[in-house]
């Protein structure tokens, strides 16, 4: 009788943990909660950067950025705007030896440097310059990417980087951001060219494009074109090179098909160019399926716009 005793007790102690577990990891018996938490404390105002395609573009940056690597899964990605007209400088610093690998990759994703971060032990700051030099024939993208060397180091590791143009000489930066007018979505094939005959067809996933050229503060007209878009002409400054440079906002309107039925994209860009207001509706509704409910909508907002 002892025995049972001794073993129902057994078994209630059991049962009382798998519930405290359970309760404590939200019906993961498989997580610790705890370890995931913590690691989470050590991530950088950068995440999620795990692909280059989470990343965004660095024309230059000015301040060294601080970068963690939170866990051992963690992948910084950073996309840099290499332009031809100059030579650059990546410098990565405070950093820990023999922790943190590096890889860079042009446009097409071809590996081009890959090492093991490593400088003198006794330096207070480390830093390790990768020299980009005047080779390029083309502006492109390049991207950086960064791991942990976890079977030598554990995480969290902390890194930092800046990117420098060496020789920016008198050089500034037309910088700018091509968005569907209805639907706001980059537009990635788009053409842009400057009435100085720079032009540039290189557009990155935000629909951001870069154009180096000089003299600061000069004005010119530009030129946006993109398939089944209306093209955009505008005037526009060239601007000091800065980290924090704000792009020009350039919207296209679609062309008219009339190989198929209008849909309420149409429309809506209809009222728009007879407004002269911006009409974004798509976010509440079905853009590809005109409803009774749209039909109220639009006649709504042609009554303001009267009323306007």
């Amino acid at each position: 009788m002892k025995n049972y005793a001794y073993v129902l007790i057994c078994l209630l102690i059991f049962l009382n943990s798998v519930v405290i577990a359970k309760n404590g990891n939200n019906g993961d018996l498989t997580q610790n909660k705890g370890t995931n938490v913590s690691m989470d404390e050590y991530k950088d105002e950068y995440e999620d950067d795990n692909t280059s395609d989470q990343t965004f573009t660095r024309i230059i940056i000015e301040d060294p950025e601080k970068h963690s690597l939170h866990n051992t899964e963690d992948i910084d990605w950073v996309r840099m705007y290499i332009s031809s007209r100059h030579s650059y400088k990546l410098i990565y610093s405070d950093f820990i030896n023999d922790c943190i690998i590096l890889e860079i990759f042009d446009n097409e994703f071809k590996l081009k440097i890959k090492e093991i971060l490593k400088e003198e032990i006794l330096t207070k700051i480390y830093e390790y310059p990768i020299n980009f030099d005047k080779s390029f024939t083309k502006d492109e993208f390049y991207y950086a990417k960064i791991s942990s060397n976890y079977t030598s180091c554990s995480n969290p590791l902390s890194y930092s980087i800046q990117l420098n143009i060496t020789d920016a000489g008198g050089d500034g930066l037309l910088h700018g951001k091509i968005c569907d007018a209805i639907t706001n979505h980059p537009i990635l094939d788009a053409t842009v060219e400057t009435s100085n005959g720079i032009s540039t067809t290189l557009i990155d996933k935000e629909g951001a494009f870069f154009i180096f050229d000089d003299p600061v503060d000069e004005e010119l007209s530009v030129s946006v074109t993109s398939n089944c878009y209306i093209n955009s002409v505008f005037k526009a400054y060239i601007r000091q090179i800065e980290s924090d440079s704000q792009p020009y906002d350039i919207k296209l309107y679609r062309v008219f098909d009339y190989n198929r039925k209008l849909d309420i994209n149409d429309i809506i860009m209809m009222l728009q160019m007879i407004s002269g207001k911006d009409i974004n509706i798509c976010n509440e509704l079905n853009c590809n399926k005109i409803s009774l409910s749209d039909v109220l909508n639009l006649m709504k907002l042609l009554i303001q716009i009267n009323n306007d």
